[in-house]
């Protein structure tokens, strides 16, 4: 292992680059200021025991994180899908989102989110409207209905976020696992675009 000199956080987030010497494709993992370099070749079919240690508490982790949140929702009336394009559009812009951008945030299909769409407008809690810019396109919008919806569910969802990480886990963890699984999705992106 070999001693960062930088300070933590910039090695997390600039990733390699910030360690001269160190090969382009480097994958580095921080822990403790202390890094253990791996160079994966994108050529490379199979995984390594530790990848697929990994790759299982990844899993993990996701699937048990979005069961915690549907318990954390389930006295809200408000589902863990339908709370991501609620404060998706909550927080997007004023005006609305279109259905592609709205796409592009949440993680659902793009049929899925179709009927999603459908079933929160027969909720009463998203419309869909013209878009001023666009004669052809759409864009979706939070009711009053919505906005409550919205506002009834976050805190039960802010108190689920802060209990899973609330837990040993120090800022630069959290920063490092950003940084992580912003670094497998984009891996995972590139192999289906």
């Amino acid at each position: 292992m070999a001693r960062v000199d930088l300070p933590l956080h910039k090695c997390v987030l600039r990733g390699p680059k910030c360690l001269p010497g160190r090969p382009p494709d480097a994958i580095l993992l921080v822990v403790r200021e202390q890094i253990v370099q791996s160079t994966y070749s994108p050529k490379r079919r199979r995984a390594s025991g530790p990848e697929l240690g990994a790759w299982r508490a990844f899993l993990r982790a996701g699937t048990t994180s979005a069961l915690a949140l549907e318990a954390a929702l389930a006295d809200t009336g408000v589902s863990h899908s339908e709370y991501d394009v609620l404060v998706n559009v909550a927080t997007g812009p004023r005006d609305g989102l279109r259905p592609t951008e709205l796409a592009e945030r949440v993680l659902i299909t793009k049929s899925g989110l179709t009927r999603l769409l459908d079933r929160l407008v027969e909720r009463g809690y998203i419309e869909r409207r013209a878009c001023a810019s666009d004669r052809r396109g759409q864009l979706i919008v939070l009711t009053s209905d919505g906005r409550r919806a919205f506002r009834r569910a976050a805190p039960n969802v802010v108190r689920a976020i802060g209990t899973i990480f609330g837990e040993g886990f120090t800022e630069r963890d959290v920063m490092a696992l950003r940084v992580a699984c912003e670094r497998i999705a984009t891996a995972a992106e590139s192999m289906t675009a």
